[in-house]
């Protein structure tokens, strides 16, 4: 499917004097930063080379580019899945003969991403999709399209080529593991439940402690996993038996029985002393 739209990009810084001014890094370049024109991918009558990028198709991929020359204008990354013959260059729609110039954005389906805005210069990191098929001869193009050398003509002085030679494999590189987060702690060895002893148990633990019979062992001593002995339950003492019948114990006196008891008998009185 054609898509056609018109953007008209403003003027930015003037021109820097003339060099290499776009240099491909990912994927590597066919040629190297040094050689951009003429197009489709900077040397003329060039082909593809060994140095070759495996993808798998459909994978989403970064491209990175430099623009260490900076022009006013922008970028526009395109793939071709069968050589470099389906590129084609923007063309100028309105005021070619200014630094204002309309340009027609994505002229064929070979381009993926069009109208990247220039930013005065530095490394750029662009997020593509590659297409969703094979290719053992595909080709990713990133073009520079300047604006401070009018007209606007194709083919002209206007344009800047990089190529990268692909491969888009089903087999292609595995993505990037997903960080699921921290897994399970370790597994820790509880060790055995402490046992649970009974008073046979405890009885000959204090016999095989005590040594062969005879002998002068001394008792064992507590270890931290035996649980501590039970002792039996002692027997409440017996009640002293009443001197009265029915074994009820005689009550004590009440005050007011304190009161009317019988007075104590007087006390004799000192004997005369002989005369």
């Amino acid at each position: 499917m054609r898509r056609v739209a018109l953007v008209s990009i403003a003027l930015g810084a003037l021109a820097a004097p003339a060099a290499a001014h776009l240099s491909l890094s990912q994927p590597p370049s066919r040629y190297g930063g040094q050689q951009l024109k003429p197009g489709p991918c900077g040397r003329d009558g060039g082909g593809r080379t060994q140095n070759v990028t495996t993808y798998a198709p459909g994978e989403t991929i970064e491209v990175v580019f430099d623009e260490y020359v900076d022009h006013p204008g922008y970028f526009r990354i395109s793939f071709d899945r069968d050589g470099d013959d389906d590129f084609v260059d923007p063309a100028c729609l309105a005021g070619c003969d200014t630094r204002n110039p309309t340009m027609e954005m994505y002229s064929n389906d070979a381009v993926l991403l069009d109208g990247i805005a220039d930013r005065n210069g530095g490394q750029y990191r662009v997020m593509v999709t590659l297409p969703d098929v094979e290719c053992d001869n595909c080709t990713l193009q990133v073009i520079q399209v300047m604006f401070d050398k009018p007209p606007q003509t194709s083919p002209g002085n206007d344009l800047y080529y990089q190529c990268a030679d692909l491969v888009l494999r089903g087999d292609g590189p595995p993505p990037p593991p997903v960080d699921a987060g921290p897994g399970p702690g370790p597994v820790v060895d509880a060790g055995r439940p402490p046992p649970r002893w009974t008073r046979a148990a405890l009885a000959a633990r204090g016999r095989r402690a005590a040594g062969p019979r005879g002998g002068s062992g001394a008792p064992p001593a507590p270890t931290p996993d035996a649980r501590p002995r039970r002792l039996g339950a002692t027997r409440p003492r017996p009640r002293p038996r009443s001197s009265t019948r029915g074994g009820r114990r005689p009550s004590a006196p009440s005050r007011s029985t304190r009161a009317t008891a019988a007075p104590r008998r007087p006390t004799r009185p000192p004997r005369a002393a002989p005369g």
